[in-house]
C-alpha cells in the first residue's frame, strides 16, 4: 500500500547505518520533526482514531505525546491508509 502511495514499484527497510547517516537518529528513536532535510511523511489513518498518539523523541529513551492532528500538522505529513 505504501509503495502505491508513493507510486514506486518496491519499498525496502533501512539499515541502521543509513538511517543514522541521513537522518542524524538511531532506529528506535527516529522523530517525526527535526530532519536535517525536509521529509516526505505518510501518517497511517488508523492513528486518528485514538486521542493521544506517541512519537520517538529523537533518544531511543524519549518520547513524546501528540493527537493525530497535530502529528499531521507538525510534519506536514500526508493522511492515507497505509495498512490493512
Amino acid at each position: 500500500m505504501l509503495a502505491a502511495i508513493l507510486k514506486v514499484a518496491v519499498i525496502s527497510k533501512a539499515s541502521a547505518d543509513d538511517v543514522r547517516a541521513s537522518m542524524s537518529f538511531v532506529i528506535g528513536a527516529v522523530a517525526p520533526v527535526g530532519h536535517p532535510e525536509p521529509l516526505r511523511t505518510i501518517v497511517d489513518v488508523t492513528r486518528s482514531r485514538y486521542d493521544e498518539v506517541w512519537a520517538a523523541g529523537g533518544h531511543p529513551h524519549y518520547m513524546f505525546p501528540t493527537s493525530y492532528g497535530n502529528l499531521l500538522r507538525i510534519t506536514g505529513g500526508e493522511a492515507a491508509e497505509v495498512g490493512a
